[in-house]
Parts: C-alpha cells; structure tokens; sequence
C-alpha cells in the first residue's frame, strides 16, 4: 500500500489533489482488477462495505471516462490538424479539440 502523500500527525495537515489523486488511484487499483476480473466472470468482488465499494468505483468510472491518451502533437496551422484527422492520425474529437486550442 502507498504511504498517504501528507503527515497526519501535522497540526497543518496540507496535500496537494495531484498527489491524493496518486495516492488513491494507487490503492485503488485493487478493487479496479476485481471489478474487471467479476465482469469477465474469472473473480468476485471481495469488499465487504458495497456502499464504499460503489463509491471508489463511480471516481474510477470517471476519472476512466475523462481521461485521453496523451497526444503526439506536430502541427504548424489547422490544416494539418484537418490533415491528421482524415489520415486517422487524431479522432474527430481530438481533431475538434485541437482546432479550438489552435
């Protein structure tokens, strides 16, 4: 188990949301192989309090949903965002977000 990223004896207990997200998704991984290996038939679940179950689940369901692959980013004008999109280099929707930042 990761070491929780703040001192709880601190009488200023301080921690960042990049590292409580690290900390979490690193203890959390556990319970996202049960899930998977249930829904594939080949594990069960094996927490006992379902509602904290529920609840590590519906953050890793989004955080999942959210996420994106890290892009690869080489363009000069919108053109070759357009380019890389009808090549298949980029989704459309990767595409429509790169055009809006550009």
């Amino acid at each position: 188990m990761a070491k929780l990223p703040i001192d709880t004896k601190s009488p200023e207990v301080r921690a960042t949301a990049q590292s409580l997200k690290k900390y979490f998704l690193t203890n959390a991984e556990p319970l996202l192989k049960q899930y998977i290996d249930a829904a594939l038939g080949t594990g069960q679940l094996q927490s006992t309090n379902a509602g904290a179950r529920e609840e590590v689940w519906e953050v890793l369901k989004t955080l999942m949903l959210q996420s994106s692959d890290k892009l690869d980013i080489n363009i000069e004008t919108g053109e070759d965002v357009l380019k890389a999109v009808s090549t298949g280099k980029y989704t459309l929707e990767e595409g429509e977000k790169l055009l809006r930042l550009y």
